[in-house]
Parts: structure tokens; C-alpha cells; sequence
């Protein structure tokens, strides 16, 4: 396959490794990279999702996790008619494992937060549209279903690297 487009550097989202294979998200699409010569050993253009690519990407196991939907991170806005969307992807070739909708009852949530993965579970920080909270919410990493919701009082670092491990997982965050 080669190396990124044209042979040029992405400014990526985020990278995330496992084993000796890299998964990179830009404005262009998902990339699994070897880790060891940089070449690309697939690719998923941004077209191909729903929505616009959101947030870095983690990666556990064998499995490559992407967070889609359109919300403006510089304007603090997000935009109500979106669908927001988690994906597991196989790290080896890019097939979807499964996808899900982000959601709060019926009402969209964007992602707002670092994606972080345990051994059972994907947790991602989810903000509902409508009343403006915040959210922790554990997808199961096999199938994506909803384990677990938990209020939160306050706002994630969107910069910031999450750790996940054991029982609990560490974010940097900002109290207001």
C-alpha cells in the first residue's frame, strides 16, 4: 500500500498503538500503520463514515476504537440533527467490528472526551445535546451495548491522555 497519501505527513487527531501496529485519525480518514517501516496496511477515507472523525483513537487488544459526529470543539457548539457514532474496528485489516449509536435515551450525545478501554469496556465522555451535562458511559468492548452510565460534575480535558486499567480510569480534568 505505501505510506500516508502522497506520501505526506498527517496532522493527526490522534495515534494509538498495539502490538507493532499504529491506528492514526485525521480530517482524511483511519489508518492502520506497521509500527516498525510506517507503511500503511489500510485505510478507511473519512467519506466512508457518517460523520466527521472525532477525537484520537484507542486501540486494545486487536481492536482500534473511533468516535464520529460533528461537533465544533472550537465554538463549544454541537449540532442537534448529528448522529454520533462509536466504532470498533479489527486493527489487522480496518473491518468493522461493530458500531453504535452515542446516545442519552433517545437524545444524541457527542463525544466529549478522550476515549479510554478497559479489559470489558470502552468509556467514552458523552455530552447530551439539549442540557448541556456531561456523562461517563461504558460501551462493552465486544459489542458495543451500553454497560453503565455515570453523571459527572465536571469537564473533561479534551487534550488530555486518559489511562485505563483494573477498575478505574484516570483523566485529567477541569472543575467549573
Amino acid at each position: 500500500m505505501g505510506k500516508f497519501p502522497g506520501d505526506q505527513a498527517l496532522s493527526a487527531y490522534g495515534i494509538a498503538g498495539g502490538g507493532n501496529s499504529l491506528v492514526v485519525t485525521d480530517v482524511t480518514g483511519v489508518y492502520g500503520v506497521d509500527a516498525a517501516d510506517g507503511e500503511t496496511r489500510w485505510e478507511i477515507p473519512a467519506d466512508e463514515f457518517e460523520e466527521r472523525l472525532q477525537l484520537p483513537p484507542a486501540v486494545a487488544g486487536n481492536t482500534a476504537f473511533v468516535a464520529t459526529g460533528a461537533t465544533s470543539m472550537t465554538r463549544g457548539r454541537t449540532e442537534p440533527e448529528s448522529t454520533y457514532r462509536l466504532y470498533a474496528l479489527d486493527i489487522a485489516n480496518g473491518a468493522q467490528r461493530w458500531r453504535t449509536s452515542m446516545s442519552n435515551d433517545d437524545e444524541p450525545a457527542a463525544p466529549a472526551g478522550p476515549l479510554a478501554v478497559t479489559d470489558d469496556a470502552v468509556f467514552v465522555v458523552q455530552a447530551p445535546i439539549t442540557d448541556g451535562g456531561r456523562e461517563l458511559v461504558a460501551y462493552d468492548r465486544t459489542s458495543g451495548t451500553v454497560q453503565s452510565r455515570q453523571s459527572l460534575r465536571f469537564v473533561p480535558n479534551l487534550a488530555s491522555p486518559t489511562v485505563a486499567g483494573g477498575p478505574r480510569t484516570f483523566q485529567q480534568i477541569s472543575v467549573s
